[in-house]
Protein backbone atom coordinates (compact mmCIF):
# COMPACT_ATOMS: atom_id res chain seq x y z
CA UNK A 1 0.00 0.00 0.00
CA UNK A 2 3.09 2.43 0.41
CA UNK A 3 3.59 2.90 -3.27
CA UNK A 4 0.29 3.17 -3.46
CA UNK A 5 0.54 6.39 -1.08
CA UNK A 6 3.44 7.36 -2.70
CA UNK A 7 1.83 7.64 -6.03
CA UNK A 8 -1.47 9.62 -4.82
CA UNK A 9 0.92 12.06 -3.72
CA UNK A 10 3.21 12.18 -6.65
CA UNK A 11 -0.28 12.63 -8.81
CA UNK A 12 -1.83 15.49 -6.69
CA UNK A 13 -0.21 18.01 -9.28
CA UNK A 14 -2.18 16.97 -11.82
CA UNK A 15 -5.35 18.62 -11.04
CA UNK A 16 -6.63 19.21 -14.81
CA UNK A 17 -3.89 17.33 -17.04
CA UNK A 18 -3.96 13.40 -17.89
CA UNK A 19 -7.47 13.38 -16.26
CA UNK A 20 -10.50 11.84 -18.14
CA UNK A 21 -13.04 13.31 -16.18
CA UNK A 22 -13.53 17.27 -15.63
CA UNK A 23 -14.50 17.71 -11.82
CA UNK A 24 -11.96 14.96 -10.82
CA UNK A 25 -8.13 14.29 -10.55
CA UNK A 26 -6.58 11.29 -12.20
CA UNK A 27 -5.29 10.75 -8.23
CA UNK A 28 -8.75 10.37 -6.84
CA UNK A 29 -9.90 7.89 -9.86
CA UNK A 30 -6.66 5.56 -7.96
CA UNK A 31 -7.90 7.12 -4.87
CA UNK A 32 -11.39 4.92 -5.75
CA UNK A 33 -9.80 2.11 -6.97
CA UNK A 34 -7.71 1.13 -4.47
CA UNK A 35 -10.19 2.21 -1.82
CA UNK A 36 -11.79 -1.75 -1.01
CA UNK A 37 -8.55 -2.88 -0.51
CA UNK A 38 -7.91 -0.16 2.08
CA UNK A 39 -10.71 -0.82 3.87
CA UNK A 40 -10.08 -4.22 4.08
CA UNK A 41 -6.63 -4.27 5.17
CA UNK A 42 -6.00 -4.56 8.93
CA UNK A 43 -4.63 -1.78 10.25
CA UNK A 44 -3.46 0.09 13.45
CA UNK A 45 -5.21 2.43 15.57
CA UNK A 46 -6.93 4.32 14.91
CA UNK A 47 -9.01 2.63 12.62
CA UNK A 48 -10.96 4.13 9.51
CA UNK A 49 -13.11 7.05 11.34
CA UNK A 50 -12.07 9.22 14.21
CA UNK A 51 -14.09 10.88 16.72
CA UNK A 52 -14.11 14.44 14.61
CA UNK A 53 -15.54 12.73 11.35
CA UNK A 54 -18.89 12.54 13.31
CA UNK A 55 -18.73 16.83 13.02
CA UNK A 56 -17.92 16.56 9.65
CA UNK A 57 -20.99 13.92 8.84
CA UNK A 58 -22.80 16.37 10.33
CA UNK A 59 -22.09 19.10 8.34
CA UNK A 60 -22.67 16.52 5.36
CA UNK A 61 -26.40 15.50 6.33
CA UNK A 62 -27.30 19.27 7.39
CA UNK A 63 -26.23 20.13 3.68
CA UNK A 64 -28.58 17.70 2.56
CA UNK A 65 -30.89 18.82 5.12
CA UNK A 66 -31.26 22.34 4.16
CA UNK A 67 -32.86 21.80 0.64
CA UNK A 68 -36.07 22.21 2.29
CA UNK A 69 -35.17 25.38 4.13
CA UNK A 70 -34.93 26.74 0.53
CA UNK A 71 -37.33 25.62 -1.19
CA UNK A 72 -36.53 25.00 -5.35
CA UNK A 73 -36.98 22.34 -7.23
CA UNK A 74 -33.99 19.51 -6.43
CA UNK A 75 -32.02 19.21 -9.93
CA UNK A 76 -28.95 17.11 -11.21
CA UNK A 77 -26.69 20.75 -10.12
CA UNK A 78 -28.02 20.35 -6.39
CA UNK A 79 -27.29 16.68 -6.61
CA UNK A 80 -23.97 16.75 -7.76
CA UNK A 81 -22.55 19.48 -5.26
CA UNK A 82 -23.73 17.17 -2.31
CA UNK A 83 -21.83 13.95 -4.13
CA UNK A 84 -19.05 16.05 -4.40
CA UNK A 85 -18.76 17.09 -0.90
CA UNK A 86 -19.44 13.77 0.17
CA UNK A 87 -16.94 11.71 -2.19
CA UNK A 88 -14.10 14.45 -1.15
CA UNK A 89 -14.65 14.06 2.51
CA UNK A 90 -15.50 10.27 1.85
CA UNK A 91 -12.40 9.21 -0.38
CA UNK A 92 -9.58 12.69 -0.26
CA UNK A 93 -9.97 12.57 3.74
CA UNK A 94 -10.36 9.21 5.59
CA UNK A 95 -9.68 6.89 2.66
CA UNK A 96 -6.04 8.89 2.28
CA UNK A 97 -5.97 8.92 6.14
CA UNK A 98 -6.06 5.09 6.04
CA UNK A 99 -3.41 4.82 3.21
CA UNK A 100 -0.85 6.70 5.33
CA UNK A 101 -1.93 5.01 8.28
CA UNK A 102 -1.81 0.98 7.11
CA UNK A 103 1.40 2.33 4.98
CA UNK A 104 3.30 2.37 8.36
CA UNK A 105 5.16 5.28 6.50
CA UNK A 106 7.01 8.62 8.75
CA UNK A 107 6.60 12.50 7.85
CA UNK A 108 9.77 12.19 6.57
CA UNK A 109 8.28 9.77 4.40
CA UNK A 110 5.55 11.94 2.93
CA UNK A 111 8.34 14.72 2.69
CA UNK A 112 10.07 12.40 -0.05
CA UNK A 113 7.10 11.64 -2.02
CA UNK A 114 5.82 15.51 -2.07
CA UNK A 115 9.83 16.41 -2.99
CA UNK A 116 8.74 14.24 -6.37
CA UNK A 117 5.79 15.49 -6.89
CA UNK A 118 6.64 19.31 -6.64
CA UNK A 119 9.97 18.52 -8.98
CA UNK A 120 7.03 17.77 -11.63
CA UNK A 121 4.81 20.08 -10.97
CA UNK A 122 7.62 22.79 -11.35
CA UNK A 123 8.96 21.10 -14.59
CA UNK A 124 5.00 21.56 -15.91
CA UNK A 125 5.21 24.92 -14.83
CA UNK A 126 8.56 25.48 -16.28
CA UNK A 127 7.67 23.91 -19.66
CA UNK A 128 4.49 25.97 -19.91
CA UNK A 129 6.14 29.09 -19.20
CA UNK A 130 8.60 28.48 -21.81
CA UNK A 131 6.30 27.35 -24.53
CA UNK A 132 3.69 29.96 -24.46
CA UNK A 133 6.03 32.78 -23.90
CA UNK A 134 8.31 31.87 -26.78
CA UNK A 135 6.88 29.12 -28.62
CA UNK A 136 3.01 30.34 -28.80
CA UNK A 137 1.42 27.43 -27.58
CA UNK A 138 1.02 25.84 -24.26
CA UNK A 139 1.47 22.30 -22.84
CA UNK A 140 -2.25 21.66 -23.05
CA UNK A 141 -1.44 21.14 -26.64
CA UNK A 142 0.52 18.83 -26.30
CA UNK A 143 -0.72 16.82 -23.30
CA UNK A 144 -4.78 15.76 -22.49
CA UNK A 145 -6.38 18.43 -20.03
CA UNK A 146 -9.60 17.21 -18.67
CA UNK A 147 -11.22 20.87 -20.01
CA UNK A 148 -11.15 22.67 -23.24
CA UNK A 149 -11.47 26.16 -21.70
CA UNK A 150 -8.00 28.09 -20.26
CA UNK A 151 -8.51 31.69 -18.82
CA UNK A 152 -5.56 33.87 -19.92
CA UNK A 153 -3.26 35.73 -17.10
CA UNK A 154 -0.71 38.16 -17.94
CA UNK A 155 1.99 39.67 -15.34
CA UNK A 156 4.67 42.20 -16.67
CA UNK A 157 4.06 41.37 -20.23
CA UNK A 158 4.81 37.78 -19.74
CA UNK A 159 1.81 34.57 -20.14
CA UNK A 160 1.33 33.12 -16.61
CA UNK A 161 2.07 29.06 -16.70
CA UNK A 162 -1.00 27.09 -16.02
CA UNK A 163 1.65 24.36 -15.23
CA UNK A 164 -0.88 20.57 -15.31
CA UNK A 165 -4.01 22.89 -14.41
CA UNK A 166 -6.10 25.52 -15.73
CA UNK A 167 -5.51 28.28 -14.19
CA UNK A 168 -1.75 29.69 -12.51
CA UNK A 169 -2.94 30.50 -8.87
CA UNK A 170 -3.81 26.44 -8.44
CA UNK A 171 -0.47 25.52 -8.90
CA UNK A 172 -0.16 27.84 -6.20
CA UNK A 173 -2.52 25.99 -3.50
CA UNK A 174 -0.29 22.99 -4.42
CA UNK A 175 3.08 24.32 -2.74
CA UNK A 176 1.27 25.23 -0.43
CA UNK A 177 -0.12 22.05 0.60
CA UNK A 178 3.37 19.64 -0.87
CA UNK A 179 6.60 22.02 -0.04
CA UNK A 180 6.07 22.52 3.58
CA UNK A 181 6.64 18.29 3.27
CA UNK A 182 9.83 19.20 1.22
CA UNK A 183 11.55 21.25 3.12
CA UNK A 184 11.21 19.66 6.27
CA UNK A 185 12.65 16.68 4.16
CA UNK A 186 15.11 19.21 3.01
CA UNK A 187 16.08 20.25 6.63
CA UNK A 188 16.55 16.62 7.86
CA UNK A 189 18.38 14.92 3.90
CA UNK A 190 19.82 17.49 2.15
CA UNK A 191 20.38 14.92 -0.82
CA UNK A 192 20.19 15.23 -4.13
CA UNK A 193 16.52 14.93 -4.52
CA UNK A 194 15.78 17.04 -1.57
CA UNK A 195 17.96 19.88 -3.41
CA UNK A 196 16.76 19.78 -6.53
CA UNK A 197 12.65 20.10 -5.46
CA UNK A 198 13.69 23.40 -3.00
CA UNK A 199 15.84 24.70 -6.20
CA UNK A 200 12.76 23.71 -8.78
CA UNK A 201 10.31 24.65 -6.58
CA UNK A 202 11.74 28.43 -6.09
CA UNK A 203 11.36 28.82 -9.86
CA UNK A 204 8.15 27.45 -9.87
CA UNK A 205 6.75 29.19 -7.25
CA UNK A 206 8.44 32.60 -8.95
CA UNK A 207 7.07 32.28 -12.22
CA UNK A 208 3.54 31.84 -11.22
CA UNK A 209 3.04 35.40 -9.50
CA UNK A 210 0.20 33.92 -7.16
CA UNK A 211 -0.30 36.94 -4.45
CA UNK A 212 -2.75 34.36 -2.84
CA UNK A 213 -0.17 32.05 -2.43
CA UNK A 214 2.50 34.66 -1.07
CA UNK A 215 -0.92 35.71 1.44
CA UNK A 216 -1.65 32.54 2.56
CA UNK A 217 1.90 31.34 3.08
CA UNK A 218 2.83 34.52 4.98
CA UNK A 219 -0.60 34.82 7.30
CA UNK A 220 0.07 30.82 8.28
CA UNK A 221 4.17 31.35 9.11
CA UNK A 222 2.87 34.59 10.86
CA UNK A 223 0.30 32.80 13.05
CA UNK A 224 2.63 29.90 13.53
CA UNK A 225 5.36 32.30 15.14
CA UNK A 226 2.71 34.41 17.13
CA UNK A 227 1.38 31.36 19.10
CA UNK A 228 5.04 29.68 19.87
CA UNK A 229 6.49 32.87 20.94
CA UNK A 230 3.09 34.54 22.92
CA UNK A 231 5.51 37.67 23.20
CA UNK A 232 3.84 41.54 22.29
CA UNK A 233 6.92 41.93 20.39
CA UNK A 234 6.22 39.34 17.92
CA UNK A 235 2.43 40.44 17.86
CA UNK A 236 4.09 44.24 16.80
CA UNK A 237 6.19 42.84 14.48
CA UNK A 238 3.48 41.06 12.37
CA UNK A 239 1.33 44.54 12.55
CA UNK A 240 3.57 46.39 10.77
CA UNK A 241 4.97 44.32 8.62
CA UNK A 242 1.64 43.03 7.15
CA UNK A 243 0.62 46.72 6.52
CA UNK A 244 3.66 47.54 5.22
CA UNK A 245 3.63 44.76 3.01
CA UNK A 246 0.45 45.72 1.15
CA UNK A 247 1.83 49.41 0.94
CA UNK A 248 4.91 48.60 -0.96
CA UNK A 249 3.04 46.33 -3.33
CA UNK A 250 0.44 49.55 -3.92
CA UNK A 251 3.08 52.36 -4.03
CA UNK A 252 6.09 50.80 -5.71
CA UNK A 253 5.27 50.32 -9.95
CA UNK A 254 7.15 46.94 -10.48
CA UNK A 255 5.64 45.01 -7.07
CA UNK A 256 2.29 46.82 -8.43
CA UNK A 257 2.37 45.24 -11.72
CA UNK A 258 3.61 42.11 -10.22
CA UNK A 259 0.58 41.53 -7.97
CA UNK A 260 -0.58 44.98 -6.34
CA UNK A 261 -2.94 45.84 -8.81
CA UNK A 262 -4.62 42.87 -7.27
CA UNK A 263 -5.05 44.06 -3.54
CA UNK A 264 -5.79 47.14 -5.64
CA UNK A 265 -9.17 46.09 -6.92
CA UNK A 266 -10.35 44.09 -4.25
CA UNK A 267 -10.01 47.25 -2.02
CA UNK A 268 -11.44 49.46 -4.73
CA UNK A 269 -15.22 49.17 -2.96
CA UNK A 270 -16.31 53.06 -3.88
CA UNK A 271 -15.67 51.87 -7.44
CA UNK A 272 -17.28 48.41 -7.51
CA UNK A 273 -20.26 47.07 -9.30
CA UNK A 274 -21.72 44.21 -7.34
CA UNK A 275 -23.35 42.88 -9.88
CA UNK A 276 -19.84 41.97 -11.64
CA UNK A 277 -18.66 38.36 -11.29
CA UNK A 278 -15.52 38.53 -9.30
CA UNK A 279 -13.79 37.45 -6.05
CA UNK A 280 -15.22 40.58 -4.14
CA UNK A 281 -18.78 40.58 -6.00
CA UNK A 282 -18.94 36.86 -4.60
CA UNK A 283 -18.08 37.80 -1.11
CA UNK A 284 -20.72 40.87 -0.65
CA UNK A 285 -23.67 37.94 -2.35
CA UNK A 286 -22.37 35.32 -0.21
CA UNK A 287 -23.03 36.90 3.11
CA UNK A 288 -26.06 38.15 1.85
CA UNK A 289 -27.22 35.04 1.02
CA UNK A 290 -25.95 33.86 4.21
CA UNK A 291 -27.83 36.76 6.37
CA UNK A 292 -31.31 35.68 4.84
CA UNK A 293 -30.69 32.09 5.44
CA UNK A 294 -28.72 31.39 7.94
CA UNK A 295 -29.51 28.15 8.56
CA UNK A 296 -28.16 26.93 5.01
CA UNK A 297 -29.95 26.60 1.62
CA UNK A 298 -28.40 23.44 0.92
CA UNK A 299 -25.53 21.76 -1.69
CA UNK A 300 -24.87 23.12 -4.70
CA UNK A 301 -28.16 25.14 -4.75
CA UNK A 302 -25.83 28.30 -5.81
CA UNK A 303 -24.27 26.50 -8.75
CA UNK A 304 -28.40 25.31 -9.78
CA UNK A 305 -30.03 28.64 -9.07
CA UNK A 306 -26.92 30.74 -10.46
CA UNK A 307 -27.22 28.70 -13.99
CA UNK A 308 -31.03 29.18 -14.45
CA UNK A 309 -32.15 32.69 -15.74
CA UNK A 310 -34.41 34.64 -13.54
CA UNK A 311 -33.57 33.47 -10.52
CA UNK A 312 -32.87 35.40 -7.33
CA UNK A 313 -29.27 33.96 -6.99
CA UNK A 314 -28.26 34.24 -10.84
CA UNK A 315 -29.85 38.18 -10.98
CA UNK A 316 -27.07 38.24 -7.85
CA UNK A 317 -24.41 36.41 -9.60
CA UNK A 318 -25.15 36.63 -13.09
CA UNK A 319 -24.19 33.14 -13.45
CA UNK A 320 -21.25 32.96 -11.48
CA UNK A 321 -20.02 31.35 -8.39
CA UNK A 322 -18.79 32.01 -5.09
CA UNK A 323 -15.75 31.38 -5.74
CA UNK A 324 -14.53 30.17 -2.28
CA UNK A 325 -14.78 27.12 -0.67
CA UNK A 326 -15.47 28.89 3.31
CA UNK A 327 -18.23 30.88 1.91
CA UNK A 328 -19.95 27.92 -0.18
CA UNK A 329 -19.49 26.03 2.74
CA UNK A 330 -21.19 29.24 4.96
CA UNK A 331 -23.94 29.55 2.48
CA UNK A 332 -24.78 26.13 1.94
CA UNK A 333 -24.84 24.29 5.24
CA UNK A 334 -24.99 27.67 7.54
CA UNK A 335 -23.92 28.36 10.57
CA UNK A 336 -24.49 25.22 12.12
CA UNK A 337 -22.48 23.34 9.45
CA UNK A 338 -19.61 25.69 8.99
CA UNK A 339 -19.29 25.67 12.84
CA UNK A 340 -18.92 21.68 13.12
CA UNK A 341 -16.62 21.79 9.87
CA UNK A 342 -14.58 24.22 10.94
CA UNK A 343 -13.75 23.12 14.54
CA UNK A 344 -12.66 20.42 12.50
CA UNK A 345 -9.78 22.93 10.93
CA UNK A 346 -9.24 24.68 14.31
CA UNK A 347 -8.57 21.28 16.30
CA UNK A 348 -6.17 20.07 14.12
CA UNK A 349 -4.54 23.26 13.80
CA UNK A 350 -4.53 24.07 17.19
CA UNK A 351 -2.92 20.63 18.16
CA UNK A 352 -0.36 20.62 15.78
CA UNK A 353 0.87 24.16 17.62
CA UNK A 354 0.87 22.79 20.93
CA UNK A 355 2.79 19.44 19.89
CA UNK A 356 6.72 20.01 20.02
CA UNK A 357 8.77 19.41 17.24
CA UNK A 358 9.79 20.93 13.99
CA UNK A 359 7.35 18.43 11.49
CA UNK A 360 4.22 19.32 13.49
CA UNK A 361 5.17 23.38 12.59
CA UNK A 362 6.06 22.45 8.82
CA UNK A 363 2.23 20.36 9.04
CA UNK A 364 0.94 22.95 10.34
CA UNK A 365 1.75 25.50 7.63
CA UNK A 366 1.00 23.20 4.80
CA UNK A 367 -2.90 22.86 6.75
CA UNK A 368 -3.88 26.87 7.43
CA UNK A 369 -1.72 28.14 4.02
CA UNK A 370 -4.23 25.71 1.95
CA UNK A 371 -7.15 26.56 4.32
CA UNK A 372 -6.50 30.43 3.73
CA UNK A 373 -6.34 30.09 -0.13
CA UNK A 374 -9.52 28.29 -0.53
CA UNK A 375 -11.40 31.46 0.90
CA UNK A 376 -10.23 32.62 -2.54
CA UNK A 377 -10.75 28.83 -4.56
CA UNK A 378 -14.02 27.08 -4.07
CA UNK A 379 -13.14 23.84 -5.96
CA UNK A 380 -13.77 21.27 -3.03
CA UNK A 381 -12.64 18.27 -5.34
CA UNK A 382 -8.84 19.85 -5.11
CA UNK A 383 -7.20 17.32 -3.01
CA UNK A 384 -4.57 19.42 -1.50
CA UNK A 385 -7.03 20.69 1.17
CA UNK A 386 -7.91 17.18 2.25
CA UNK A 387 -4.19 15.57 1.85
CA UNK A 388 -3.40 18.45 4.28
CA UNK A 389 -5.78 17.61 6.76
CA UNK A 390 -5.14 13.94 6.52
CA UNK A 391 -1.97 14.42 7.49
CA UNK A 392 -2.61 16.42 10.30
CA UNK A 393 -5.13 14.09 11.63
CA UNK A 394 -2.29 10.82 11.42
CA UNK A 395 -0.22 13.33 13.24
CA UNK A 396 -2.01 14.12 16.15
CA UNK A 397 -3.42 10.55 16.56
CA UNK A 398 -2.68 7.70 19.15
CA UNK A 399 -1.10 5.52 19.05
CA UNK A 400 0.48 6.08 15.55
CA UNK A 401 0.78 9.83 15.72
CA UNK A 402 4.24 9.23 17.82
CA UNK A 403 5.95 7.28 15.00
CA UNK A 404 4.60 8.99 11.90
CA UNK A 405 6.64 12.36 13.57
CA UNK A 406 9.61 10.57 14.17
CA UNK A 407 12.76 11.68 12.48
CA UNK A 408 14.37 8.72 13.59
CA UNK A 409 12.79 4.99 12.73
CA UNK A 410 15.09 3.05 14.87
CA UNK A 411 14.06 5.43 17.63
CA UNK A 412 10.34 5.18 17.63
CA UNK A 413 8.90 1.61 17.39
CA UNK A 414 6.42 0.96 14.67
CA UNK A 415 3.07 0.62 16.54
CA UNK A 416 1.60 -2.95 16.40
CA UNK A 417 -1.29 -4.20 14.35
Amino acid sequence: MRYFLYAYIILIPFLHALSPVPIQTIGFILLVAISPFVLLTRGIEPGVFLRQDICLFITLIWGFVAWWLYPVPIEMDRVQGGVQWLSSVVFSLIIVRKLIIISRVTIEDIGRAASLAVILLSIGIIADFYLANIEGVRLSDIIPYSVDKFPEAEVLGLQRPRGLTVEAGFNGIIFECLAPFSVYYFLKNRNLLSIVAIAMASLGGILIFSLSTIFAVAVSISLLFLIKSRSFFSLFFVAIFVPSLVYMALSNQFLFDLFGYKIADFLDIANYNVFAVGRQGSLLVGIQLFLENILGIGWGTVLQEATIPGTAIDYSLDGGSLISLWLELLVATGIIGFGFFAYVFVKNAKGLVEKRGRASDFIFVSLVAVSLHHIFVYDLWFPMIWFSLAVAQVALSRPYGPYFLSSDNRRTARPKS
